[in-house]
């Protein structure tokens, strides 16, 4: 009969061996026979994930790093870059220019993935996002800039990247300091166009702010406040051209001097300012627009002689603002064009027997201005005059021919005039007056 301690210490032995193997069949049964992936960002499905985010997917134990690289792929195509964490348990993935707006991507890790205790991964994983939306830019903004003349309802003008929500800018933007304004939009709501009302003030600096709740019609956000400042004075006018009648060399190029100025001037103030020595009679004419001054010489410009231009701080532009500093120029006429002569007429001068029905012809050495030329045309008596004529010019303006509407008189003196304020076209006066006479044939 077996001793009674023997029998219990063969009883404890059969225990424990049944305990162990109770014990590692539970150990096989609690670890998974493959690899998983345990948590990704972004998650499944996301939305608006920023272009630059990096992608981090963790595993359920360390990977064998070659095995991954030869089975992870993203699509569309990104250049990218694979960083380890934690024992190769945690993988970063970080494209190397960033992904593409409001762009849907697909990251798929194959099941040739295996982990460095060679498990196979459990399956292929699938991971789909989208990223966010492009976000609208300031491409320019045109404010307000020191002016001479414009009113000071300039508006603000800012081009944007893309269409705008035109109802978020009302809640977005503000001037400062306060001032009441007016917008509206253009081409297509890429353009808001900002008006002050009534108008800006001189010497006080404004600054428009548009904050990161300024929305694309898309939906995307401005990534940052964006502000544009400016600060309005008037500028003083100036002279910012002359045209002198010579050329560099002292030649002769025209008759009339003509400044050009860079705002609309006072003529009063501007004529009472400007002198120009030594003396010489001239008449003045302004442009439409008032920013360019003629002056027409009555007499030829002296040759040989200095001529000194000067205008004083007196003048002043149409807003009462004086000329920015005392303008002077000087100019040689060196070598003067000839004046132009009458070198033939018909009938000659003197001429007896005219027939009363004879065109009178004369020929200028030059081609003339004709208006001055007929402005200065007198004819003694004055009776067919009345009755009406008509003036032709031909050959390049140096051939005026003189048609009465009614006969000459017979047996009459005839006297044509022309004084010498007809100029040529290169702005040459004539030296003196010219007198034809001649007496038409009796009956």
């Amino acid at each position: 009969m077996m001793n009674k301690s023997l029998w219990l210490l063969m009883l404890s032995v059969a225990c424990l061996f049944l305990l162990s193997g109770c014990q590692g069949q539970n150990n096989q049964t609690t670890q998974p026979p493959e690899c998983q992936v345990v948590s990704a960002f972004p998650p499944d499905g996301a939305t608006g994930i920023p272009i630059h985010s990096t992608i981090k997917i963790r595993f359920s134990e360390p990977m064998e790093v070659v095995s991954l690289q030869n089975a992870i792929s993203l699509t569309p195509a990104v250049n990218f870059q694979l960083f380890w964490e934690d024992d190769d348990r945690l993988l970063s993935i970080t494209p190397e220019n960033g992904l593409d707006y409001n762009a849907s991507y697909t990251l798929t890790i194959d099941d040739s993935a295996s982990s460095l205790a060679d498990r196979r991964l459990a399956q292929v994983y699938i991971l789909g996002f989208t990223t966010e939306l492009e976000p609208p830019d300031v491409l320019q903004a045109i404010c307000p800039e020191n002016t001479e003349t414009e009113p000071l309802t300039q508006p603000v003008k800012i081009r944007f990247s893309q269409a705008m929500d035109t109802a978020s800018i009302e809640q977005s933007m503000s001037i400062t300091p306060d001032i009441g304004y007016l917008t509206t939009w253009e081409e297509n709501d890429t353009v808001l166009v900002v008006v002050p009302a009534p108008a800006w003030e001189l010497q006080k600096e404004y600054a428009l702010t548009l904050n990161t709740q300024t929305r694309s019609q898309a939906g995307a956000f401005l990534e940052n406040d964006y502000s544009c400042s400016f600060l309005l004075d008037r500028i003083p006018p100036s002279v910012v051209k002359t045209d002198l009648p010579v050329d560099n060399y002292g030649k002769s190029i025209g008759k009339d001097v003509y400044i050009h100025f860079s705002a609309p001037m006072d003529p009063d103030s501007t004529i009472s300012g400007l002198t120009l020595s030594p003396r010489i009679n001239y008449e003045t004419s302004w442009s439409e627009d008032r920013r360019a001054l003629v002056i027409h010489p009555l007499e030829n410009w002296a040759v040989q002689t200095e001529y000194v231009l000067k205008i004083e701080t007196s003048a002043k532009s149409d807003e009462g603002m004086a000329l920015e500093e005392v303008y002077s120029t000087t100019f040689t006429m060196k070598e003067a064009p000839e004046s132009p002569i009458i070198i033939e007429t018909s009938p000659e001068n003197h001429e007896e027997n005219v027939i009363p029905e004879e065109i009178i012809t004369i020929r200028f050495s030059k081609p003339m201005d004709t208006a001055s030329v007929e402005q200065a045309l007198v004819i003694i008596p004055d009776t067919e005059v009345s009755a009406g004529l008509e003036i032709i010019w031909e050959e390049n303006d140096t051939l005026m021919s003189i048609l009465f509407y009614q006969k000459m008189r017979p047996g009459e003196d005839y006297i044509i005039i022309i004084e010498p304020s007809a100029i040529s076209k290169d702005g040459m006066y004539m030296e003196k007056t010219f007198r034809l006479r001649f007496a038409i044939e009796p009956c």
